[in-house]
């Protein structure tokens, strides 16, 4: 049902820094060469929060998951993030939603935004928007993505997009990101320079820079590190 609960820091966009509670869910419709989430885990929920140590409990229902929220609740938790994998593609995630609102919790969907169709309309929303590098078949998405953005933008959404930038990305495609966002709304760009590793290439801070200044002209545009990689947190 889930691959983990677990609660940290939000480490990266709008939100980077609050305490949250995460709900990874397992299945993916995608294949990004960033991608770091390829675990295989079932079903683990963290002992304490923070705690970083693990344990494999039965999760059967939505309401075990609402469970293992509330008990990991701290007096600082800002919201609680469907992620993955594609959360959307958990077939109750409207159900999870509704519960844990009626509880009191801010909600948040972390989405690659390609199935408008089965949004759930969370408190925040966060759309990953894909860029010629990311995945093969980039531009057939890409529309998805902005139709997934506009209907959480007028269903009342605190909604922004994200976009992760490889080395083979350009200020171009930035700036078109950025216009295309601005026809929608008041949207928050983040743009998010991949993290260095073996096999792929960082991304040079003239270059953000550059970037940050051209959606500048069209949408507010903050640039987020994945902080938590470098706090070595989950």
């Amino acid at each position: 049902m889930i691959t983990e609960i677990f609660s940290s820091i939000m480490g990266e966009g709008k939100y980077i820094g609050r305490r949250y509670i995460f709900i990874r869910f397992p299945k993916c419709n995608l294949n990004c060469i960033y991608c770091d989430e390829r675990k295989n885990y079932k079903n683990r929920v963290e002992v304490e929060p923070g705690s970083g140590v693990f344990e494999e409990r039965e999760i059967r229902d939505v309401k075990d998951i609402v469970k293992e929220v509330e008990r990991l609740k701290t007096d600082d938790l800002f919201a609680i993030s469907f992620t993955g994998g594609e959360p959307l593609l958990f077939d109750k995630l409207d159900e999870l939603n509704k519960l844990l609102k009626k509880k009191g919790f801010r909600t948040h969907l972390e989405s690659n935004g390609t199935l408008p169709e089965r949004l759930v309309f969370t408190d925040i929303g966060s759309i990953d928007i894909k860029l010629k590098g990311h995945i093969p078949n980039y531009k057939e998405v890409y529309n998805k993505e902005l139709e997934s953005i506009k209907i959480l933008y007028e269903n009342g959404v605190d909604v922004y997009a994200k976009v992760v930038i490889l080395s083979s990305n350009t200020v171009e495609e930035i700036e078109k990101v950025a216009k295309d966002l601005s026809e929608i709304g008041s949207i928050l760009l983040c743009l998010q320079p991949v993290t260095p590793t073996k096999d792929i290439k960082g991304v040079s801070k003239k270059v953000i820079f550059k970037m940050m200044e051209k959606a500048g002209k069209y949408v507010d545009v903050m640039t987020t590190i994945q902080m938590h990689k470098y706090m070595k947190i989950l």
